[in-house]
């Protein structure tokens, strides 16, 4: 392709730059991929079973930092997940270890865009969120993570 003034592209830059046909409507932007920080997860349970029940309770697992034995040294779990952008994220999960006991687990996202935990869904602030001024609207997490001392942006 000639761009003028003695300047090419070559036909693979062509294709690398060509403008999509797709409709931006057609594109679907409901899935993005994020990493993950696990708080508060028992030493003996950051492995990577552990890591593949929770990829799959928040949407695709793509990758943990688990080492060859299929754990994580980390004082945190860390995974990229393939999350549902449209559905409100996770702040906190309860979990069951496989003796049996119960703990609770904390969230934080790498790379958040703006995010309104009063709904939960990505793409906007409190100021634009709908939700907040429907009658009777309880905001789910207003005391879910004062109580684990977390702050309400849980984004790095």
């Amino acid at each position: 392709m000639d761009l003028g003034k003695g300047l090419t592209l070559s036909d693979e830059e062509d294709e690398k730059w060509a403008i999509p046909q797709e409709s931006p409507e057609d594109i679907n932007l409901d899935w993005s991929e994020f990493t993950v920080f696990i708080h508060d997860i028992p030493y003996q349970q950051r492995t990577l079973a552990m890591a593949h029940h929770i990829g799959a309770r928040f949407g695709i697992l793509k990758e943990t930092d688990c080492d060859d034995s299929g754990l994580s040294m980390n004082p945190f779990f860390k995974i990229r997940v393939s999350l549902n952008t449209s559905k409100p994220l996770r702040q906190v999960m309860k979990l069951v270890s496989p003796i049996g006991e119960e703990f609770c687990v904390c969230f934080t996202y790498a790379g958040l865009p703006n995010i309104y935990f009063y709904c939960g869904i990505i793409g906007h602030i409190s100021k634009f969120c709908s939700l907040q001024y429907e009658e009777n609207f309880v905001d789910p997490g207003a005391n879910t993570l004062l109580v684990h001392g977390y702050a309400n942006h849980r984004r790095l």
